[in-house]
């Protein structure tokens, strides 16, 4: 049987099934506070079994990659995943008491594993050491023109199949980073295309499999491997090469083996699954329709193509007109009549998100959790209220630059988790909060920050439960570190992100240096105005940042302050002229260090000019080193200056104390004109006392 008439059998045969069994909720799982544990037994009886149940999971991941497996093939579950989270935090709750569970070892576990089995373009031990030795530890330097080189390869060549299908190769989401969702509300024939890889696959693994089983019962290992490849069958040779193995995975044939597959699957079913244009003006058709699903997930559909749609197809969709003022609940039931009625009409197929979710190679964990402040960008205008829910989307960063890198999706506007799985709304993506979804830029989002810090970090000892302990951390955690890039540091605007790594205060002295720190009491804690001071350069007065050290990074008190002096800052500088990085770190004993600095925003005084010409535009001070463009330099994520340069510019700035020359120029740059003077006067002037009532 050739590969052409599997594809036939295959293409007539094969369906998609999912799974739809539910289980209890986290608020569920979480909902009885444990009592004072014995930490010794806990340790034994508990904790380790799940360490080492997570180490298998890597072991087996590792050794996936090794035999080739195809990269969704590698992972875990999504839905297991999800459900390893929730078994990390109720054992932590346990321990710790309700409230103060975390995902900390589940994390480290998807991040590492990611990093190992190929998902990451390379892993972080990888690019540091590219790296030359800085003579100050404020300093990291990278080799750009090696991460490029590793990007490209990790491109061309681990490409999981669903991929090369064409399913996942143009843009998704509204940024490439917005792609833990992937589209399922497809044509017709590009699911038939899809079922018709995915299940040929297994289909073709399981037959050779099986014909390898049925010789080797016949036949010992020494008669096969005295036998030359071209007496061998395709089944025979694959199992000369795997030592005598059965196959296992469709990813372990030969690459050209596989090109061919997916170039018969692609022909026999004549799509494929090219980007359609965006569709011209307010024309309305399926194509446009499909269009905005995929490339515009999380969000409902637009006022026009609603409006159109709801007038020329009103009696089969039986939907009121939507207007600008029409509620979620009423888009929402729009939103799924328009995608129901395609389906009804032959127009799309739909494969279950929970099924989809496990073709990607973009696994993730999710944290729920409900906004306490506002949240306010740079217009003053109020982008999310306090009692809305929220969902921090979790998975590793392709493009690691330092240890244990995450990053942080924002909402997507649409259901959460696995105890959704089986509802319509989850497996149809169907929106259910229409301002979820938030840009990157000049909407820094405290309070995503100070909660997935929370969440993530393992708690100090209470009294009750582990007084006597040393340090929050158990075998298989990690501190980690949270923040969010200023605009002049993120590549990407369209979709609200966070970095996360793993750090404490120790690793950065920048975080550590002190000016005058005063106790609040209000806050738990202390802060501080800290100058950025360096060896041969003098810093400006505005080169600075606000340090608190506090107990609890998303206690009310310290989430109201910092608002309220977001706030102040926003209404003294206007039209985006100011942004601002933050970053939350443990600092080793229990504690975590809050670092918020304002900065003043950067631009390009000539794009099309080169080599660029960076100004402050309050200022009006240009970048003296227009070979080195400043904008990539401050990385929130590890909390130094970091240098992605050519290794031309590393051996210009390594050495000699000149790292912190470039350091100090680079903050006197992006000094925000008086706003030392600004800060320290709203700080005189907050009654934390008074707040602390109001809260």
């Amino acid at each position: 049987m050739n590969l052409a008439m599997i594809i036939i059998l295959i293409t007539m045969t094969m369906t998609i099934a999912t799974t739809t069994t539910a289980i209890f909720p986290i608020s569920t799982l979480l909902a009885n506070e444990g009592d004072a544990v014995n930490r010794t037994l806990f340790m034994e009886k508990e904790w380790m079994p799940f360490i080492q149940k997570l180490n298998a999971i890597k072991e087996k991941m590792r050794l996936r990659a090794q035999k080739g497996y195809l990269l969704h093939d590698r992972l875990i579950s999504q839905r297991k995943l999800l459900q390893l989270e929730k078994e990390n935090i109720k054992l932590k709750e346990k321990l710790l008491g309700v409230g103060n569970g975390d995902a900390n070892a589940v994390y480290n576990m998807l991040v590492s594993c990611q990093e190992e089995n190929g998902v990451s373009a390379y892993s972080y031990a990888a690019i540091k050491a590219t790296a030359p030795t800085s003579s100050n530890e404020k300093i990291d330097f990278y080799n750009a023109t090696k991460k490029q080189e590793w990007v490209q390869k990790h491109n061309q060549t681990t490409i999981s199949p669903y991929e090369h299908s064409g399913g996942l190769t143009y843009k998704v989401g509204e940024s490439w980073i917005d792609d833990s969702v992937r589209p399922h509300i497809l044509k017709p024939e590009h699911t038939h295309q899809i079922r018709a890889l995915i299940g040929g696959q297994k289909w073709l693994t399981t037959l050779i499999s099986r014909m390898q089983k049925v010789w080797l019962n016949k036949h010992s290992p020494q008669e096969l491997a005295n036998k030359s490849d071209h007496e061998l069958s395709l089944p025979l040779r694959l199992l000369k090469k795997q030592g005598g193995h059965l196959l296992e995975n469709f990813g372990e044939f030969a690459q050209t083996f596989k090109e061919e597959w997916w170039h018969l699957v692609q022909s026999s079913t004549k799509s494929h699954l090219t980007p359609a244009p965006a569709p011209a003006g307010a024309e309305l058709d399926v194509e446009a329709l499909l269009y905005y699903l995929n490339h515009f997930p999380g969000r409902f559909f637009s006022d026009v193509t609603l409006d159109k749609f709801c007038k020329e197809h009103h009696d089969k969709v039986n939907v009121k007109e939507i207007t600008n003022n029409s509620k979620d609940h009423e888009r929402k039931k729009v939103h799924a009549a328009i995608i129901r009625y395609l389906i009804a009409a032959g127009d799309a197929k739909a494969i279950n998100r929970s099924h989809m979710e496990d073709l990607s190679i973009k696994r993730f964990i999710v944290l729920p959790w409900k906004r306490t402040v506002p949240l306010e960008d740079a217009s003053l205008k109020i982008r999310r209220l306090p009692g809305e829910q929220e969902y921090s989307r979790i998975r590793n960063s392709p493009y690691p630059y330092f240890e244990q890198h995450g990053l942080s999706i924002g909402s997507g506007g649409t259901l959460e988790g696995d105890e959704y799985y089986g509802n319509t709304l989850f497996e149809l993506s169907i929106p259910v909060d229409s301002t979820a979804k938030l840009e990157n830029w000049y909407v820094i989002d405290l309070e995503k920050i100070t909660q997935e810090s929370y969440l993530l970090n393992p708690k100090a000892a209470t009294k009750t439960t582990m007084a006597h302990a040393t340090s929050p951390l158990l075998p298989g955690e990690h501190f980690l570190m949270v923040g969010q890039n200023s605009r002049a540091s993120s590549s990407i605007g369209a979709t609200a992100h966070t970095q996360i790594g793993a750090a404490t205060i120790k690793e950065f002295p920048l975080l550590a240096e002190k000016n005058n720190p005063i106790p609040i009491p209000e806050l738990a804690g202390t802060l501080d105005l800290v100058t950025l001071k360096g060896i041969t350069t003098q810093a400006v007065a505005d080169n600075f940042f606000l340090k608190l050290h506090v107990q609890n990074p998303n206690s009310l008190q310290v989430k109201h302050f910092l608002f309220a002096l977001k706030h102040h800052l926003l209404t003294q500088y206007h039209n985006r002229n100011i942004d601002f990085e933050m970053i939350t770190i443990p600092d080793g004993e229990g504690g975590f260090v809050i670092k918020f600095m304002p900065l003043a925003d950067v631009s390009l005084l000539d794009p099309t000019q080169a080599p660029a010409r960076w100004v402050n535009k309050l200022s009006g001070k240009e970048w003296p080193y227009p070979e080195y463009a400043p904008t990539s330099s401050v990385q929130t994520a590890r909390g130094t200056l970091e240098a992605l340069a050519t290794e031309e510019m590393q051996k210009k700035f390594s050495g000699g104390g000149k790292e912190i020359d470039l350091y100090l120029e680079l903050y006197n740059f992006l000094a925000l004109p008086n706003s030392r003077a600004i800060v320290s006067k709203f700080i005189e002037n907050y009654n934390f006392a008074q707040q602390a009532t109001v809260n």
